[in-house]
């Protein structure tokens, strides 16, 4: 490999390692300002999942994915868990936002955690 397409790998490398960062930062501020950002975080680590070779990247774009479904998946499970609190008693429904407002918070510790794992780990790669 000549030393021009040695540069050039590496400048493509370090272009998809930023744009992981970005993924990372963008679901931060997402998830604790709204999903709209997230989701386009999610659509960057969809696209950018599929063109990248380097396996170290892609799983890093897979791992955001993953943490995007089921932060989406805790959600809507919060918000259905209190629907049906609605649905029922008056004092379940008290009881249900309660307990829907708990998985919420620990998730968004969880999630915390989970992205400066995720961020570490990239720097670390």
């Amino acid at each position: 490999m000549t030393e021009p397409q040695a540069d050039s790998i590496r400048k493509q490398e370090s272009r998809d390692k930023s744009l992981a960062y970005v993924v990372y930062a963008l679901f931060a501020v997402g998830f604790l300002s709204g999903f709209l950002i997230t989701v386009v975080g999610l659509i960057i680590a969809y696209l950018a999942r599929a063109k990248t070779s380097d396996s170290v990247l892609h799983s890093h774009y897979s791992y955001q994915i993953h943490l995007f479904w089921w932060s989406f998946l805790v959600i809507v499970g919060a918000i259905v868990f209190v629907l049906i609190a609605l649905l029922a008693v008056e004092g379940i429904l008290l009881i249900g936002a309660v307990i829907s407002l708990l998985v919420v918070l620990i998730w968004l510790v969880v999630l915390i955690v989970l992205l400066c794992r995720g961020i570490f780990r990239l720097m670390d790669d």
